[in-house]
């Protein structure tokens, strides 16, 4: 017989999706390709403006070896936004 924590460690849970937009799609897609758990900022940040989302998110992807990609994206827009002011 196998333990609570054995068989929970087997079950794969995946968060259940009720996007009825694009913007809530991509933002939800973004987060979990790069591994974060705030799904809402994420989706925030694309609604405001997609394009600079993707932009940033194709900087993460290419930039080598980051310790945490969720700090980079935010980092990232955040410089991205203070050079269009």
């Amino acid at each position: 017989m196998d333990s609570i924590g054995g068989i929970l460690g087997k079950v794969k849970l995946t968060r259940k999706s009720n996007h009825s937009t694009n913007y809530q799609v991509r933002g939800s897609e973004i987060c979990k390709d790069l591994g974060g758990k705030e799904y809402s900022l994420f989706i925030r940040l694309y609604k405001l403006n997609a394009s600079r989302c993707e932009q940033v998110y194709s900087w993460v992807k290419d930039y080598p070896n980051p310790k945490n990609k969720v700090r980079l994206f935010l980092w990232k827009y955040g410089d991205l936004g203070k050079k269009h002011e």
